[in-house]
């Protein structure tokens, strides 16, 4: 049924039944139908004209001479805005695609067994702790019997293939897998894994390593799963006998949010039909479904808040309670997304589709190589949560490695590709695949060429230096541009222009301090390019370089206290100093124009260590007359419980009172009105409104109403008439409603234990 209404089948559907399509339907469905020409098309037609007009107004001041040099700096400024535009505007217009799902919210069948795994390495017992902590979280917030979870670990790199501290490590990390099994498991089942590896000599890298690091945790932990023997494994808890039975494998990074149900939500959108992978068998090319899907990320609210830096770049932040697809150029264009290394695959579809393609100590960033050979989709409408760094440097660190990993990728830009044996291969991307890996490399060249025709335009270009400063600056101001047409829209639409302040305030300074870091952004990124291709090219080493996130942190956190943050960006003061003398020297009539920006550079690592500060806001004093203030608010709040709730109402709370025009009580309640009530009566014994007898009349006084309520197996409906005790139409039950009962049941509880100990 699913494939003739919403997949390959719907033409022979349309044509069976007669019928045609809008016109403007049917447009949509041509232009969709050649998405890549559409795509890269409008891109490169925007970008030439962007670029036609450069010529122009170089022509016309008389920088013929300068022409190629103009055109070569501004292509990536001019194609970085026209790729923003377009993609902007195909957000808006293409509606978004969800992928169809099964449903196993109540549970997963043995048929789709699923492992989640976290790749780590064990650098400390603190460590330890937290990712035992995580994969508890990860188990309660999706208990199935066909869900488990497992951790697969190495050791750090390190010169001898064992060190003092392994031991220890690994009898943590043990004892910790085995005691949740004791906490949660049964006689029947041990739903907590652990997957360790020895070190391994890596000639290239120079040390003893876990073989392949991630990537090689997981392609061996594929294997394993398979019943392949010869594996750097070396210890393994959990129960082994049923490995082979796992189908799909959730793959998380150990600062990855796992929400309640979000497991069966993943398996259930691999597991239909219309998403399973599906091979040519003849030549076993992937020719439709998919290999792994890639939930939609987004930042812990938690995480966001650390510093004024992740406040700034971290974006809108905030638990989705009502999780909706969103817009992606890529998913609803193509269909296929982008994968980042969070999400679920097909162990054997994926095994499959990789198979001979990915040499050895080649790939530092695999998901996207990963995610283009094995055919990735976005699942927009299923959110996971992730961590981001609190200072700057971390994220400069970071910055760094993917522009490495993204480099590491130009070899695949080609037709004949590397291959796993060493050889050359015929590639099997399409060209909107080598687009993904060009796009990211476009992005890599963005800060040093905006910079380099910045300073071109001060310097030696001729015509208005405010011209090419802008040109320059252009994919750097377009964000905050577009943020503020969508709101300037947004606001005509809803007749209110409140709030621009606010919104506007994070977009802005996303903007400002863009360009404060402009040339250290610039200089960051030349340096991993240059690496990347001499240790590609020539010295074919070092290409699995890489540091934790965690590693990172705690790098910069200690030497946040010394003069790293100067020392780090010290490339910014110092091209300042040399292009304000460039200037002196050369075109003084352009110093009032870059005195601002030269002043930014000078000042970048002090806002660079003042950004990366932790949040320390003094706990706030209540003085005495707040704290009466406080106090009679809460003894008028426990007024209204007081009067309204008794046995007129069944000892159940009336939504409200409606004051004016005329008293008048809403004899009607809910399980959140309810559940307030419940808390509202604890404290006030605390507040000592009640004495503990008081409380106890009521609390069973009102549970006894509770008895009496209809129900729909266990839970409350919605609404119900506080003096009949009869359900209210509509009859439905709210999960958030019920959701805030449980919550203040489980604090009426702990209240209670409280009272009476």
């Amino acid at each position: 049924m699913g494939y003739f209404l919403i997949d390959r089948g719907r033409p022979a559907l349309e044509a069976a039944l007669g019928y045609r399509a809008p016109l403007l339907r049917r447009l949509g469905r041509a232009l969709r139908g050649r998405p890549t020409a559409l795509y890269l098309g409008t891109i490169f037609g925007l970008a030439a004209l962007f670029l036609i007009g450069v010529g122009f107004y170089a022509g016309k001041v008389g920088a013929r001479a300068w022409l190629p040099a103009v055109l070569l700096l501004a292509f990536i400024p001019l194609l970085s805005v026209a790729n923003s535009l377009v993609t902007t505007l195909l957000t808006r217009v293409v509606p978004p695609s969800v992928l169809p799902k099964l449903d196993f919210s109540d549970q997963v069948p043995a048929s789709s067994r699923t492992m989640i795994v976290i790749p780590v390495l064990l650098t400390g017992k603190r460590e330890i702790e937290q990712l035992l902590a995580q994969m508890e979280q990860h188990y309660l917030g999706n208990t199935d019997p066909h869900i488990d979870v497992g951790l697969l670990s190495d050791f750090a790199d390190a010169a001898k293939e064992t060190m003092s501290t392994d031991d220890g490590l690994l009898a943590r990390a043990v004892n910790g897998v085995e005691a949740l099994n004791r906490r949660h498991g049964t006689a029947s089942r041990q739903p907590f894994y652990l997957f360790h590896r020895r070190r391994l000599w890596n000639p290239s890298e120079g040390v003893w390593m876990g073989w392949e690091r991630k990537r090689g945790k997981l392609d061996e932990f594929n294997r394993l799963l398979r019943g392949d023997e010869e594996t750097s494994f070396v210890k393994v808890v959990g129960e082994t006998a049923t490995l082979g039975d796992v189908r799909y494998v959730i793959t998380l990074d150990a600062d990855t949010e796992l929400p309640p149900g979000s497991a069966q939500r993943l398996i259930g959108a691999l597991a239909h039909p219309l998403n399973r992978a599906e091979f040519d068998p003849a030549g076993g090319a992937l020719t439709a479904g998919y290999t792994i899907l890639q939930p939609r990320t987004e930042i812990s609210p938690v995480a966001a808040t650390r510093t004024p830096f992740s406040r700034i770049f971290s974006g809108d932040t905030g638990i989705d309670l009502y999780t909706l697809a969103v817009s992606d150029v890529y998913q609803d264009l193509f269909g296929e997304g982008i994968y980042v290394g969070k999400g679920i695959y097909d162990v054997d579809a994926f095994h499959r589709a990789l198979a001979g393609r990915v040499p050895e100590n080649h790939l530092l960033s695999h998901d996207l190589f990963e995610g283009i050979h094995g055919r990735a989709a976005l699942v927009s409408d299923i959110v996971l949560y992730e961590d981001y760094p609190a200072a700057f440097l971390a994220q400069a660190q970071r910055q760094h490695r993917w522009i490495r990993g993204d480099w590491q990728l130009l070899p695949w830009l080609g037709r004949r590709v590397p291959a796993a044996d060493g050889g050359r291969l015929q590639t099997a991307l399409s060209a909107i695949d080598r687009w993904k890996i060009a796009d990211n490399l476009r992005r890599s060249l963005l800060m040093p060429t905006a910079l380099l025709l910045l300073v071109a335009g001060w310097l030696w270009l001729p015509g208005a230096p405010l011209v090419w400063t802008l040109a320059a600056l252009a994919p750097l101001l377009l964000p905050l541009l577009i943020d503020l047409t969508a709101w300037v829209v947004g606001s005509v639409r809803a007749w209110t222009w409140y709030g621009f302040g606010e919104s506007m305030r994070a977009p802005a300074l996303r903007a400002l301090l863009s360009i404060v870091f402009l040339p250290h952004a610039a200089f960051l990124a030349l340096d991993a390019i240059v690496r990347t291709l001499r240790r590609v090219y020539v010295t074919h080493r070092h290409l699995l370089e890489w540091t934790t996130s965690a590693q990172t942190a705690r790098l910069m956190r200690r030497r946040s206290r010394s003069f790293a943050p100067w020392m780090q960006t010290i490339e910014a003061p110092i091209f300042a100093l040399v292009t304000g003398g460039a200037l002196i020297w050369w075109a003084p009539r352009v110093l009032p124009l870059a005195l601002p920006f030269l002043v930014a550079w000078l000042v970048a690592p002090l806002v660079a260590a003042r950004i990366s500060r932790m949040s320390d806001q003094p706990r706030p004093v209540l003085t005495s007359e707040d704290a009466q203030q406080l106090r009679n608010l809460a003894k008028r709040t426990w007024l209204y419980f007081e009067h309204f709730v008794g046995p007129e109402d069944n000892w159940l709370p009336p939504d409200h009172f409606q004051e004016a025009p005329l008293g008048v009580v809403a004899h009607r309640t809910s399980p959140t009105n309810i559940g307030l009530m419940l808390l509202a009566t604890a404290a006030a014994y605390d507040f000592g409104y009640e004495s503990l007898l008081s409380v106890a009349v009521r609390l069973r006084n009102t549970f006894s109403t509770l008895d009496e309520l209809e129900r729909h197996q266990g839970h409350f409906l919605n609404w119900y008439a506080t003096q009949s005790l009869q359900p209210l139409a509509p009859r439905y039950i709210s999960m958030v409603d019920s959701g805030n009962l449980a919550a203040c049941l489980i604090a009426l509880q702990r209240s209670l234990i409280d009272m009476t100990t």
